[in-house]
């Protein structure tokens, strides 16, 4: 597999990640509504081992997001280094390119 490859299904899984991550998240005004309109579903016990879930959640979001705005910032950068000294990488056995 060609580097290019490697960093694009990377990328990929990243941004797949992340749209299923946000959209699992619960909102910040979740506990507010719920006092406002008197309904609260959980248990005393329940209710930290949902928001532990949340903080955890909400931590490897983060994670993911500096991921993929890494690896897409090292794929921006290569690019024109690749065209110009693709010629040393091709020398040193190291394919890059998608061809």
């Amino acid at each position: 597999m060609t580097l290019n490859i490697i960093l694009g299904i990377i990328l990929l899984v990243a941004a797949l990640f992340l749209i299923i991550a946000i959209l699992i998240q619960s909102g910040k005004s979740k506990g507010v509504s719920s006092t406002i309109s008197g309904g609260s579903s959980e248990t005393y016990f329940g209710k930290n081992k949902g928001s532990s879930l949340d903080k955890k959640l909400a931590i490897l979001t983060i994670v993911v997001a500096v991921i993929f705005m890494v690896v897409a910032l090292v794929v921006y950068i290569a690019q024109p280094f690749t065209d110009y000294y693709g010629w040393l990488f091709d020398r040193l056995g190291i394919s890059v390119s998608g061809s």
